[in-house]
């Protein structure tokens, strides 16, 4: 992979922005890819080029290590994040909404989700995060390691509130099926996006035990958050009657 190479460099965010869009090109092609598989297309040079500046001044510190390689042509972008805790992993750049957790674990497992669904959006792609319960080993000691990491970041460093919020995105999509009851504090956070997202991970694993909790917020949370919760109850409880028909069966 020539974009894995690359982020073998000791500066990455030095390098050119002819040299990523070339890597970006060559890894595209040897996937047997065209513009607009996923509906998506490479950045030039130019639009790289224009667009890295703009991006690290409207966006916050957080975007520094990201480097948008590809776009659905409607102000949406992929990135990669090239140096870094979340190195090597790949998130969504949406116009709409301020969201910079990982999506994919490695530009491999995209570029093979591209190329298993060629017609497929690339916001319906099937993710890496938030995780199933299929990980290996080796894949959860990993994701472990990088939420440590960005704890460590949140108790250290100075952060303003989106600045919290987009890493405290990352560490719920990172928290395997196994941790999860370190998120349940989140529950009860004074951001509202926290709690919400907080909620919506919860919801998306099907957590049972998280189930009083999240009636707590649907009935006393704050409004982003009672939504979510209901939605994740709605899971809960449909999970649940599947697995009991599931067991009549067997």
């Amino acid at each position: 992979m020539q974009l894995d190479q690359l982020m073998q460099n000791p500066q990455p965010l030095q390098l050119t922005a002819a040299a990523w869009t070339q890597a970006a090109a060559e890894d595209w092609q040897s996937y047997h890819l065209t513009d607009y598989s996923a509906h998506l297309r490479l950045l030039t040079i130019d639009e790289l080029t224009e667009l890295l500046p703009v991006l690290h001044l409207h966006q916050i510190t957080c975007t520094e290590n990201i480097m948008p390689l590809w776009t659905n042509g409607h102000s949406d972008y992929i990135g990669v994040y090239v140096s870094g805790t979340l190195q090597g992993k790949i998130c969504y750049l949406d116009h709409e909404e301020s969201d910079l957790s990982p999506v994919f674990r490695t530009v491999h497992s995209f570029l093979t989700a591209v190329q298993q669904h060629p017609d497929t959006y690339w916001e319906e792609l099937p993710h890496d995060y938030p995780s199933d319960r299929s990980l290996s080993e080796q894949q959860q000691n990993e994701d472990i390691a990088c939420i440590h990491q960005l704890l460590t970041q949140l108790e250290q460093q100075q952060l303003d509130d989106q600045e919290r919020c987009m890493l405290l995105y990352s560490v719920m999509a990172l928290t395997p099926y196994t941790h999860l009851d370190s998120l349940m504090p989140y529950l009860e956070d004074d951001d509202m996006y926290v709690q919400e997202r907080a909620c919506a991970i919860l919801g998306h694993h099907c957590y049972v035990p998280a189930q009083p909790a999240l009636e707590k917020v649907a009935q006393h949370g704050m409004h982003n958050g009672q939504l979510a919760a209901k939605i994740a109850l709605s899971r809960i409880q449909k999970w649940k009657h599947q697995n009991r028909s599931q067991q009549e069966l067997d």
